[in-house]
């Protein structure tokens, strides 16, 4: 589905353009409506998990589940299906929107809350599906993400944890920059990203390729 065509899809324009709407412009804007659509996105993942890996355990249906619903996924559909272009930003951000994949990913979540809004969830489900349909069969076996992997590793070496520390906060409140350290088996990292929860993930991966160099 390209843009255009989920623009029509829409009953209701203005939830449409609502979802477009970063919170540095004035008025109505997309927040509410990214909240929604992280549950109502979880939910329908949850369930697709569930229906196509019958067999699996908890954890490894929550490692598929975390490579899903992450900002790079939700970041990577936003831009097959040509939304990145419609967001409308303050004037600060024009420049550098086509980089603030954070964003892209939140969008997205707003489109899906808007679309639960508009249709209810039957339209949602169906949305959301076919544009997850690829990711799911690509997925052979669960992902493991940077963080899990580094504390596997660590584990095995001295039964203890990398330790993050949050190293501080910059930029505007509408486009946040959180820096975290990460120190475990004598060595250390930082890496910066839109949430904490990102830059432990960079800061862990820079972490890995120091320790485990190709």
């Amino acid at each position: 589905m390209k843009f255009a065509k989920l623009k029509l899809f829409f009953k209701n324009q203005k939830i449409f353009e609502q979802a477009l709407t970063h919170s540095s412009v004035p008025g109505k804007h997309n927040e509410r409506l990214e909240f929604l659509g992280d549950r109502v996105l979880g939910l329908v993942v949850s369930t697709l998990l569930y229906t196509k890996f019958p067999k699996e355990s908890e954890g490894d249906l929550a490692k598929r589940f975390a490579g899903l619903v992450c900002t790079e996924t939700l970041a990577k559909i936003a831009a097959e299906i040509g939304i990145i272009p419609h967001i409308k930003v303050g004037v600060d951000l024009k420049k550098t929107i086509d980089k603030q994949t954070h964003m892209h990913a939140n969008t997205m979540e707003a489109i899906i809350g808007a679309l639960y809004t508009d249709q209810g969830y039957d339209s949602a489900f169906a949305f959301i599906q076919r544009l997850w349909a690829p990711y799911l069969d690509q997925m052979i076996a669960p992902p493991q993400d940077p963080k899990s992997t580094l504390q596997e590793l660590v584990q095995k070496e001295t039964k203890g944890t990398p330790e993050y520390t949050l190293l501080g906060k910059s930029g505007k409140e509408h486009a946040p920059v959180f820096k975290v350290e990460v120190k475990t088996l004598g060595k250390k990292a930082t890496g910066e990203g839109a949430t904490k929860k990102e830059a432990e993930q960079v800061a862990a991966q820079r972490l890995l390729d120091v320790i485990l160099p190709e």
